[in-house]
C-alpha cells in the first residue's frame, strides 16, 4: 500500500492580509483517491449501435416523437406552511398559508448547488479536491 502524502494548502479558511499564516493540511494521497470523484475514460462511455467490444450491433432504440433533454439548471422553490413556525397560534383562516423561504438551484452540468443565489459549496473543501486531483494525476 502506498502512503506518501501530498501537502494541501487551504487558502479559503476565511484567513486574510498579507501576514497571514497558510494552514497546512497533510492528506495521504491514497485518501485523495476518495476525495475527488471517479470521472470514466472516454473509451468506456456508451457508444449506441455498438457493444461492450466495440462490434456494431442493431439498435435498441425505439422510434419516438422526439428526445427529453434534461435541463442544465433544476429550480426548487423551498415552500413551508406558515402553521410549521406558529403551530397552534397560527390564525384563523390562515392554515393553508405558505413562506416561501427561498430557491435552490443545482446545475445539473457541475454539480453546484446554490440557494438564493449563494453557492452551498465549501471552498476549503473544493481547493483541497483540486489539489489531490491535480497530485492524482501527476501519479499517472
Amino acid at each position: 500500500m502506498r502512503t506518501s502524502a501530498i501537502t494541501v494548502l487551504a487558502l479559503f479558511f476565511g484567513l486574510s492580509g498579507p501576514l497571514r499564516a497558510e494552514p497546512l493540511i497533510v492528506i495521504d494521497i491514497d485518501d485523495c483517491r476518495h476525495i475527488v470523484a471517479h470521472q470514466a475514460a472516454p473509451d468506456v462511455a456508451y457508444q449506441p449501435g455498438r457493444d461492450v467490444r466495440g462490434k456494431a450491433v442493431a439498435p435498441a432504440d425505439l422510434p419516438s416523437s422526439g428526445s427529453i433533454r434534461t435541463p442544465e439548471q433544476v429550480s426548487i422553490d423551498l415552500i413551508i406552511p406558515l402553521s410549521t413556525f406558529l403551530g397552534d397560534d397560527t390564525p384563523p383562516f390562515t392554515e393553508d398559508a405558505e413562506v416561501n423561504a427561498g430557491r435552490v438551484v443545482v446545475d445539473t452540468v457541475t454539480g453546484e448547488v446554490s440557494y438564493n443565489g449563494q453557492s452551498l459549496g465549501d471552498p476549503a473543501a473544493n481547493a483541497i479536491a483540486a489539489e489531490c486531483a491535480r497530485q492524482l494525476r501527476l501519479q499517472e
